[in-house]
């Protein structure tokens, strides 16, 4: 099988078979939504809804809002929490020499969080795998960056970034050794 064909059948949301062998239907993988995310966004391959708007879940007869609606609630409810923590950070003593905020602390900081209260919703962000928790990881550490450069781009180059940015490292290290193996 095609790899480009095979990721395709594993992120399309409706196929029942996504995680099965097409011939004898034997389950290949546990299908995690944020692996399926980083597949699919790696192939280049369009992520569809079921149906605009949402979809009428077969198995508990409710309607879901579409996979877009919940992946950009739960992206903006991940920078909320950066915000949030970067501020409680913020009124605390630091302990790097030129004061600035710990921010590998907020980052394990909103992980925990986002664990705590059972988040992400979203279809697409949705883990049971260890890679998938290591990929979440990766998510919340790109949309932490990304805020702090938008919106504190004065923390770039501090001893408090430098942690961080390891920290983001490491984070990738486990992806990569987790999907490579030892």
């Amino acid at each position: 099988m095609h790899y480009h064909c095979l990721i395709q059948r594993a992120t399309q949301p409706s196929n029942a078979f996504k995680d099965k062998c097409p011939v004898c239907h034997i389950q290949l993988f546990e299908w995690d939504g944020i692996n399926a995310l980083t597949l699919a966004t790696r192939t280049g391959l369009e992520l569809q809804d079921e149906k605009p708007g949402g979809y009428l879940d077969p198995n508990t007869g409710n309607w879901v809002p579409s996979d877009k609606t919940e992946y950009e609630a739960d992206c903006a409810f991940l920078v909320t929490l950066v915000s949030r923590h970067l501020e409680a950070h913020s009124n605390q003593p630091s302990g790097f020499e030129d004061g600035s905020v710990d921010l590998a602390r907020v980052y394990y900081d909103v992980c925990r969080d986002l664990d705590r209260m059972k988040k992400p919703q979203a279809r697409w962000l949705q883990y049971r795998t260890r890679t998938g928790v290591f990929l979440l990881g990766m998510l919340v550490a790109i949309k932490m960056r990304r805020f702090l450069m938008e919106e504190r781009p004065g923390v770039v180059g501090t001893e408090g970034w430098m942690e961080f940015e390891e920290e983001g490292r490491r984070a990738q290290e486990r992806v990569l050794g987790e999907v490579h193996g030892p």
